[in-house]
């Protein structure tokens, strides 16, 4: 399917297909802009699943007409895969994508939202259903992967997401460390390339298409978090992220107008987290209807986070992490 058009997605793909019938099913969610590994990800993660009859992708391509070499390798199960192409043009940053790609659901049981580039482990998918069913309540899993180079070097380990520091915008930028935890492990972070949940949570807490990239995580953990959901860093490697992907095509390199997006961004998150209250109406659009919840606080998020978002400080101490300063 191509369509010139950045909207109504949904309607026009979605409207009449019937609700995933499978007992236990994962839709995965794939943004990917002009990225040749995404083929690479399809395939390793049907070929690495347990039961891939019961996984459902929905993939949102943003590509240009030099782009033939993303589809050299098509899906061995393309009654599974629902696919979106787009002019890469129109593309508007990560959360754009990430949301229309997320609408491509047929209400699975459970969603993965993953970067474009990735590759799985053995039986990631009963695993992954195992210890999201063992959590229970409102929970989801997420975290920095682990490396790989391609085609298929992988370098697997555990991490858990940490404080970071604030960058020169006043963003977070968070971190994380190796880890050799023996069970699902509480933080408040998350990794906006790898979220495993039921998929009534992104339903809830629908993702933010006015995300341009800087302060994409740490808006939608707080949102998470202040609408009562707990984040847990997995205990076993089920995925790999590549992240050395220096040369490779990227909607700012493309788009001469990215930093006027990316500074909406900046408004929209410092206006949600309350750090500096914005009258622009470009950077306030639909601002309820992704604003935070009621069942937490923000206070409580940093105080548990150790983040103090208008000191732009890392509160020392915080999860026994050193202070780290802005550079």
């Amino acid at each position: 399917f191509f369509f010139q058009a950045e909207d109504g997605i949904r309607d026009k793909l979605v409207t009449g297909v019937q609700t995933c019938a499978l007992p236990i099913s994962i839709f995965v969610a794939i943004a990917s802009y002009r990225d040749t590994e995404c083929q690479w990800t399809i395939k390793s993660m049907y070929d690495q699943a347990k039961h891939p009859e019961r996984i459902y992708t929905g993939v949102l391509w943003q590509v240009t007409e030099e782009d033939a070499d993303c589809f050299i390798e098509r899906p061995a199960y393309p009654s599974q895969v629902l696919e979106v192409v787009v002019d890469a043009r129109v593309a508007r940053g990560a959360g754009w994508g990430k949301s229309r790609a997320l609408m491509l659901n047929r209400q699975e049981s459970y969603t993965l939202l993953i970067d474009s580039h990735m590759r799985f482990m053995k039986d990631w998918d009963q695993i992954l259903i195992d210890m999201i069913e063992s959590l229970g309540g409102k929970s989801l899993i997420s975290t920095y992967p682990p490396p790989y180079t391609p085609p298929n070097e992988l370098t697997p380990y555990l991490s858990i997401p940490r404080p970071g520091h604030f960058d020169d915008n006043g963003m977070v930028i968070n971190s994380s460390i190796q880890t050799d935890i023996n069970q699902p492990t509480l933080h408040p972070l998350v990794a906006g390339g790898f979220m495993f949940a039921p998929t009534r949570m992104f339903n809830e807490i629908p993702y933010d298409p006015h995300m341009y990239f800087h302060g994409e995580e740490i808006a939608y953990a707080v949102r998470l978090y202040t609408n009562g959901w707990d984040v847990y860093a997995p205990h076993m490697c089920v995925i790999l992220h590549y992240y050395g992907r220096d040369n490779h095509k990227r909607q700012w390199s493309d788009d001469p107008d990215w930093m006027t997006y990316n500074m909406r961004t900046i408004k929209r998150v410092k206006h949600l987290l309350g750090v500096e209250m914005s009258d622009d109406p470009e950077s306030l659009v639909d601002i309820k209807k992704y604003g935070l919840g009621s069942a937490r606080t923000l206070q409580e998020f940093q105080d548990w986070s150790g983040y103090r978002f208008a000191e732009c400080v890392v509160r020392n101490g915080a999860w026994d992490i050193p202070k780290k300063s802005p550079p």
